[in-house]
């Protein structure tokens, strides 16, 4: 009887103590990130051709600056013409108030000249693999897509074998900013997402999807999600991709911002914590910069290339078995002390403290997770 009280109480104390773990766990847990999957998620794109998803021994990456051309503002209501509009409250009014960017008409066809041109640079004369042009410069004409720009696109990815991520556009039929992937395989009308985040201090009030996705392509041996501008600002959208880990090796982000400059911070921070490359390609316009290329937490520049259309290109050569190798060490704690140097925030040469921080920050520790 004795040894059974012992016994008893033995596994009470033990109880108690894995009760108090388990509280304790709780308390330091991020409680933002249990949230992300039910606001936003990443999906496979799985109709790439086959000989498109084989890996290469060095991706490079094409990053278009759009000029920005002539716009003006439209604006649209999301009111349903029907009885009882009339009844609506000013504040319901004023919620349902939609204002888009509308190329000018004068504009179509320069934009389209510049597209076209830069595309050719890009595929033709520097070999790129991907392609990424910024926001809103993908060519249209009335908000929506002209159709010479989509053939275009379409033919030239299946032409060189290449992604194309050919910018984006205010839809006036949907009233998203959405935009438009062309790979090998892919359908000709391109395949179609939307940006999550209204840019309204700028004067941007579209509509928004009710349930995020962020489009994943398997090519060339590494897994290349986009996202569109004020999406990587987003908490929910960037650790939806951060928490898929080796899932996801390069984020593309194409940019229209006057406050690009702040939006670095985010990709330096969100590229550590992926193990990967987060690259931002802004519009091509004064004193600005016009992209950035935050690999595993420390920032680099690319050469660029000015055209006669008014594009810029910027180029990137990645070389992915040097890329996986890094990807690798960063998994392991570092046995260096870090000496922090010019221009480099995180080392390369192993985990660190900052990194439990920044995936406590992301909820990394919070897989599994089932990957559509």
């Amino acid at each position: 009887m004795a040894d059974e009280q012992i016994a008893n109480e033995a596994a009470e104390k033990v109880n108690e103590g894995l009760e108090k773990i388990a509280y304790r766990e709780k308390e330091i847990r991020n409680p933002f990130s249990v949230l992300v999957e039910k606001l936003c998620s990443p999906f496979a794109i799985s109709d790439v051709a086959e000989q498109s998803i084989r890996r290469r021994g060095t991706l490079r990456i094409a990053l278009v600056s759009m000029s920005l051309f002539d716009y003006q503002w439209r604006a649209f209501s999301t009111m349903r013409d029907v009885d009882g509009v009339a009844g609506l409250s000013q504040t319901d009014q004023d919620a349902c108030k939609r204002q888009l960017v509308e190329v000018g008409d004068n504009d179509c066809e320069r934009m389209l000249a510049a597209f076209k041109e830069a595309l050719t640079f890009a595929l033709q004369e520097k070999k790129a693999d991907i392609v990424c042009v910024s926001e809103l410069g993908l060519p249209s004409r009335g908000m929506l897509p002209l159709q010479e720009a989509n053939d275009f696109a379409y033919e030239m990815s299946q032409k060189y074998g290449a992604l194309i991520i050919a910018g984006t556009i205010h839809d006036s039929r949907t009233l998203y900013n959405t935009a438009f992937l062309f790979y090998p395989g892919g359908p000709k009308t391109g395949r179609t997402f939307h940006k999550g985040v209204s840019a309204v201090s700028v004067g941007e009030k579209i509509c928004t999807p009710s349930f995020r996705e962020v489009p994943v392509v398997e090519i060339f041996g590494l897994k290349i999600a986009t996202m569109i501008c004020l999406d990587v600002a987003d908490f929910a959208s960037m650790a939806s991709i951060v928490q898929y880990a080796d899932r996801v090796d390069i984020i593309l982000v194409p940019c229209l911002t006057f406050s690009f400059e702040k939006m670095k911070h985010i990709a330096k921070v969100t590229s550590r914590a992926l193990r990967g490359l987060v690259i931002l390609v802004n519009v091509n316009q004064p004193e600005t910069v016009i992209a950035y290329i935050a690999r595993f937490g420390n920032l680099t520049s690319p050469s660029s290339i000015l055209l006669e259309g008014g594009a810029v290109v910027s180029m990137l050569d990645e070389d992915i078995k040097e890329f996986e190798k890094t990807r690798i060490l960063l998994k392991t704690p570092s046995a260096k002390p870090h000496r922090k140097a010019p221009g480099i925030e995180f080392p390369l040469d192993g985990r660190t403290a900052a990194d439990d921080r920044i995936e406590w920050l992301f909820g990394i520790e919070e897989r599994p997770r089932v990957y559509r």
